[in-house]
C-alpha cells in the first residue's frame, strides 16, 4: 500500500469535517471563548480611540463611517468565536446586537452628510440604546471588555 493513500484518505477526512463544522468539539472553552472576545475588544477600543473625534456637526459623518468599519470588523471577530454549548444564546444576542450597531453607524454617518441635527440627534439615541443592550449582553458573558465599564 502507498503512504500516499491514508495520507490523502486522512486529508479528505479533514476537509469533510471542516464543511460539517467538526461538531462541539470546535467550541472554545468558556475561558478561552473569554480571552479571545476580550482580545478582540480592547483591540477595538484601541483602534476607534485613534479615530479623530468629531469637532463639528460636518465631521460626524467621517467618524461614524470608520468607527462603523472598525465595529463591523469586531463583530465579524466575535462571530467567528465558537462559543461553549451554554453562552451560544448569549453570544448570538450580542453579536446580532453588534450588527444592529453597525447599521446605527451607518445610520449616523448618512445623519451627519446632510447636516441634520435632528436625524443626527435620533441616530445617536438609537445607537446609544443598542450600546446599552450589547454592554448588559457582554457583562452576562463575561466579557468585560466589551462591555462600558464606565
Amino acid at each position: 500500500m502507498s503512504l500516499c493513500r491514508p495520507i490523502a484518505l486522512t486529508l479528505t477526512c479533514a476537509v469533510v469535517l471542516a464543511a460539517c463544522g467538526g461538531g462541539d468539539d470546535d467550541a472554545l472553552s468558556a475561558e478561552d471563548y473569554r480571552a479571545k472576545g476580550n482580545a478582540a475588544c480592547e483591540q477595538y477600543e484601541k483602534d476607534v480611540r485613534a479615530i479623530s473625534q468629531p469637532q463639528s456637526i460636518q465631521q460626524v459623518a467621517d467618524y461614524a463611517g470608520k468607527a462603523k468599519v472598525e465595529l463591523d470588523q469586531l463583530i465579524d471577530e466575535l462571530d467567528a468565536l465558537q462559543p461553549p454549548s451554554d453562552l451560544e444564546e448569549q453570544h448570538d444576542e450580542l453579536v446580532k446586537l453588534g450588527r444592529e450597531s453597525v447599521e446605527a453607524l451607518g445610520g449616523l454617518a448618512e445623519a451627519g452628510k446632510t447636516g441634520d441635527q435632528e436625524q443626527i440627534q435620533q441616530a445617536l439615541s438609537g445607537a446609544a440604546e443598542l450600546d446599552t443592550q450589547s454592554d448588559k449582553v457582554a457583562g452576562e458573558l463575561g466579557l468585560d471588555k466589551c462591555a462600558d465599564q464606565s
